[in-house]
């Protein structure tokens, strides 16, 4: 009983003290800020409000980005064209893609900015596929003049193929006994939780063959 007591007691101290004692200083170096943001086509969905939706919308997210200054920022629901427009009023250097990678510029999709007088570059950047049909942003970073790099993945899973208006049908034929509308309603559910389990899957089997720090960013 005493020896398996100690043995106890070393494999305890063995796990928790390095976390407790000094053992030497580790030097994790400057930090970085990321920003991620679901910027909502930057007012492109909204030009049936007025004609200054687009301007408005890019006049708010520049000011946000403006007072924060982040080294790095991920976009979602960001298209070609909407994006160039920010690059142009922050003066960044961006990597992006839509969703299924048609490359259309007015199509919503994902991006990866760093500031072209901030303290880190896309050293490499390029969008990756999440099979059969979606695609994200993979990037790695590199502090300029050395001293870091690490990668960061800008990730919008497959979201669910249900309106409101679809909840509502649903609900009001289940109180009228009728199951077609939820029945609807659970299969297009249950098809975008089985997608997005088998991207989350291959991105984290992705991830894991990275030796440098990784972020993924995103929703």
């Amino acid at each position: 009983p005493f020896v398996a007591l100690a043995a106890v007691i070393l494999l305890g101290a063995a796990l928790w003290l390095p976390g407790f004692l000094p053992w030497g200083q580790s030097n994790p170096g400057p930090g970085i800020k990321v920003v991620t943001w679901n910027v909502q086509r930057l007012g492109e969905l909204q030009r049936h409000v007025g004609p200054g939706a687009e301007r408005d919308a890019l006049d708010c997210v520049s000011k946000t980005l403006e007072r924060e200054k982040p080294d790095v920022l991920t976009l979602l629901e960001v298209s070609r064209r909407r994006l160039a427009a920010l690059e142009k009023r922050l003066d960044l250097t961006c990597e992006q893609t839509d969703y299924f990678g048609t490359q259309q510029v007015n199509h919503g999709g994902l991006a990866v900015c760093v500031p072209r007088t901030g303290a880190w570059e896309l050293a490499i950047s390029r969008p990756l596929e999440l099979p059969p049909d979606w695609h994200y942003v993979f990037a790695e970073l590199r502090r300029k003049g050395g001293g870091g790099a690490l990668n960061i993945l800008a990730v919008h899973f497959v979201p669910y193929r249900v309106s409101a208006r679809d909840l509502r049908s649903g609900a009001a034929g289940l109180l009228r006994g009728r199951t077609g509308s939820a029945g609807r309603v659970r299969r297009n559910i249950s098809d975008a939780v089985g997608t997005q389990g088998v991207h989350a899957d291959q991105l984290i089997r992705t991830i894991t063959s990275f030796q440098d720090p990784t972020i993924v960013a995103g929703d």
